[in-house]
């Protein structure tokens, strides 16, 4: 009998160093890349894990939901047509710059093809982003009874959740018509140290008193520590 033996095909693989040392919040940035543009950014990664990873962050633990920061819906659909407009402006510069290329046979009009396809790209994507939100009523963040969900994406089953426990600082600051609450944690993976949770309101703007105030008291009551600005 040979020595040289073939390996069971039921082994499982084991995930390599990288794939062990992502963040929450990076495998959820990076699923939404991949769903993007069309491809699986796992190595050998099955639908099912795929799934997981997706869900990851978005359990029941954090308790009853104590406040919802809802979305502005109507800054959602208003950004959301202006985006789609800006890419088909983007999408009639390439074609224009394509037929004019050949029209002419100056290659000089290619540079409205290169100036269109970032235009369109970048465009289609911010627009998806907000028409996903509004069509799916996504909010912006739960408070939770012992943490707090971050809705990161048009899908609410990929929120990242955070216990207090896992914030050590944070720092609400108004802006205009906006919040911007910052949180830091060992689970941030943007190199400033905290994580940006937009709450942009142009169009409720006169709620942002009380919810201020809301959010604070919440903060306060499970013990979170308020950065310093």
């Amino acid at each position: 009998m040979s020595k040289n033996r073939k390996k069971s095909g039921t082994e499982k693989k084991r995930p390599n160093a990288a794939e062990q040392t992502l963040t929450p919040a990076q495998k959820v940035a990076r699923e939404d890349l991949g769903d993007f543009v069309g491809i699986s950014m796992g190595e050998g990664e099955k639908p099912e894990e795929k799934e997981a990873a997706a869900r990851e962050g978005a359990g029941d633990s954090l308790g009853e939901v104590l406040l919802a920061v809802e979305e502005d819906r109507t800054r959602l659909l208003v950004q959301g047509i202006a985006y789609l407009l800006l890419a088909f402006f983007g999408l009639f510069l390439v074609l224009g710059g394509i037929g004019a290329t050949q029209i002419a046979q100056n290659v000089a009009y290619l540079t409205l093809v290169v100036v269109g396809l970032p235009v369109a790209w970048f465009s289609s994507k911010a627009m998806g982003r907000r028409l996903g939100k509004f069509a799916r009523h996504v909010g912006v963040v739960d408070l939770c009874e012992r943490g707090v969900r971050i809705y990161v994406s048009t899908d609410a089953k990929r929120a990242l959740s955070v216990p207090y426990g896992g914030v050590k600082a944070y720092k609400l600051i108004r802006q205009g018509s906006a919040l911007r609450l910052l949180l830091s944690g060992d689970w941030v993976a943007h190199p400033s140290g905290f994580h940006f949770v937009d709450i942009n309101r142009p169009f409720m703007a006169g709620t942002l008193d009380a919810l201020e105030e809301q959010i604070l008291g919440i903060l306060r009551a499970h013990h979170v520590k308020q950065a310093k600005k």
